[in-house]
């Protein structure tokens, strides 16, 4: 299972708890979390199982895709634009 995210911000209220993360792991390969406390580990976890959604960037897992960059509102009207 392949993992890749680009240009992921997570915010809590006002506080930015992931700056623009880009990565990339492919299938196969060992990817490993280190840094103090507060660095965004457990947010990018969070993030990477959808539990907190990030305010832009996008996350393929799996050969899923989800795109933050668009509102809710931005989807649903480009799902009825033909």
């Amino acid at each position: 299972m392949s993992i890749q995210l680009n240009g992921i911000n997570c915010f809590y209220g006002a506080h930015q708890a992931l700056f623009d993360i880009t990565l990339d792991c492919p299938q196969g390969e060992t990817l490993v979390l280190l840094g103090p406390s507060g660095a965004g580990k457990s947010s990018l976890l969070r993030v990477l199982n959808l539990l907190e959604m990030p305010r832009s960037g996008t996350l393929n897992i799996a050969g899923n895709h989800f795109d933050f960059t668009k509102t809710p509102s931005d989807k649903a009207n480009s799902r009825f634009a033909s």
